[in-house]
């Protein structure tokens, strides 16, 4: 799916270098080497629901860092027989969605729900070699790796799946790969690298579960609203430090920062997430955090 860190502020940044690394170039590296299939083993210039696609030209890379790694295009398709060899993947639906859901750089997820079907690795804008009709496909590869299951990193987002959050927590997101490592920032540990892991996909906030303490909502004609837990991500939670003014001050489209515990007079602690209603416990004071699924507390250090 597609539509996603921080001094001594730690400012959200870094998860855009995270995004930026992952999310734009993980997927295709793999078919760096692909080369032309002879005419005769080639489909028709069209696409079709069960039909193969390949890659006919390579991303190209748009910006790079050493740090957060490649920004590329998208690549371009063409249709092929599935037995070629340089056949990657099927076509498992067409034109679920108007083409510009799709992300446009080249991303393997969309957190716009398109209707694609579940097992569905990425979503592509496909262009027909003759006539020029675009269209929007759904596409499971023919092998591994398959981005598209639970802790993928791509396909349709769905419980499992881990999401990464930038400028603002609920603004500007991404589904990235569950991976184990973990986001360091002057010595200290926030972390895994992504914000948290999905615990299901509800139609309102009050239907998540338990362990879920935050909620996103996203396009879709169905269950918009996702329910995240923490479950090892930056997420911040009980006991987790975030920055003391965007904790107390914070407008509606945006977040507090997390900030190290060491960063005295500036950072302020979670102390509980109470149910709405329900007073803070003694020394602490709400927060305005829209995206909680209760209120969190938080005391100055």
């Amino acid at each position: 799916m597609a539509r996603r860190v921080l001094g001594v502020v730690v400012a959200l940044a870094i998860a855009g270098g995270v995004r930026y690394g992952i999310s734009r170039a993980f997927h295709h590296n793999d078919h760096d080497d692909v080369i032309p299939s002879s005419s005769d083993s080639s489909a028709a210039a069209s696409f079709a629901v069960g039909g193969c696609v390949k890659i006919t030209v390579q991303p190209r890379v748009l910006a790079s860092n050493p740090r957060n790694g490649e920004l590329k295009s998208q690549p371009e398709y063409g249709s092929v027989k599935c037995a070629d060899r340089t056949a990657y993947a099927k076509i498992t639906a067409l034109d679920v969605a108007d083409g510009s859901t799709v992300n446009p750089l080249g991303g393997t997820s969309s957190v716009a729900d398109v209707g694609c079907p579940p097992d569905t690795d990425e979503i592509v804008a496909l262009t027909n070699g003759f006539s020029g009709q675009k269209s929007t496909g759904c596409l499971r590869n023919l092998a591994a790796p398959h981005p598209g299951d639970a802790g993928g990193g791509g396909g349709l987002i769905r419980a499992g799946d881990c999401l990464q959050v930038f400028d603002s927590y609920s603004d500007d997101l991404s589904e990235v790969p569950c991976t184990n490592e973990e986001w360091t920032a002057g010595g200290v540990s926030f972390g895994k690298v992504w914000f948290g892991r999905i615990d299901g996909r509800v139609d309102a906030k009050i239907q998540c579960p338990p362990e879920a303490t935050y909620s996103v909502e996203i396009q879709s004609s169905g269950q918009g609203v996702l329910c995240v837990a923490k479950d090892g991500g930056w997420l911040p939670g009980v006991g987790d430090c975030v920055d003391t003014s965007s904790f107390y001050f914070a407008i509606p489209s945006a977040q507090p920062r997390r900030r190290p515990c060491t960063d005295q007079d500036l950072a302020t602690q979670i102390t509980a997430l109470v149910p709405a209603g329900q007073s803070c416990p003694a020394g602490s004071s709400p927060s305005r955090l829209p995206g909680f699924l209760q209120t969190a507390c938080g005391r100055r250090l």
